[in-house]
């Protein structure tokens, strides 16, 4: 009797077990900066990511688990964003979004270079070849490239861009056969 009592309790933990595990919340790590002075562009991210957190969560989760977006703060400096990115890999995060800023996102890329994961919200960062790390989008550079290319092809000679980052060199894109 107590042997079928014990082997009760084993397979009731069994099944509920797994019922709480599902609830815990699927935490992922994010690096912003929340102040400093790109903290206009880190707050509006964060308020993007708690939408998302809450639309994702109130369609059901990750399989069946709530996610949580836990965001720290850069506070706009690459030194802190490398302290906390150290936190994050410690704690053995799959993946890390972050940060908003490019200088930021070069400091912490070394450290993602075979693995975790690291999702830059930056698009003028040009993760290596190979690496864990990825960009949210293109870069300025390839973006004058094709740009430049675009309107060579169409004729144009004199072509001016003002870009919200800075390109490496203007000699880089010129190099590409283009007029800058």
């Amino acid at each position: 009797m107590r042997r079928l009592l014990a082997l009760g309790a084993v397979a009731a933990l069994l099944v509920v077990a797994p019922a709480a595990r599902a609830a815990d919340p699927y935490t992922i790590n994010v690096i912003l900066p929340m102040t400093g002075p790109a903290a206009f562009i880190g707050q509006a991210q964060g308020a993007s990511l708690a939408l998302i957190e809450e639309i994702v969560n109130k369609q059901g989760g990750i399989n069946g688990r709530p996610v949580k977006f836990a965001i720290r703060d850069d506070q706009t400096s690459p030194q802190v964003a490398v302290q906390l990115m150290n936190g994050a890999t410690a704690d053995r995060s799959p993946v890390i979004i972050g940060s908003a800023m490019v200088a930021a996102c070069s400091a912490m890329a070394p450290l993602a270079r075979d693995g975790p994961v690291m999702y830059c919200l930056s698009p003028a960062m040009h993760p290596s070849d190979g690496s864990y790390v990825f960009s949210s989008g293109f870069s300025t550079n390839d973006l004058m490239v094709v740009l430049v290319r675009y309107f060579r092809e169409r004729g144009w000679k004199r072509i001016a861009a003002i870009t919200s980052a800075a390109l490496r060199s203007a000699s880089s894109v010129s190099r590409q056969g283009s007029c800058v």
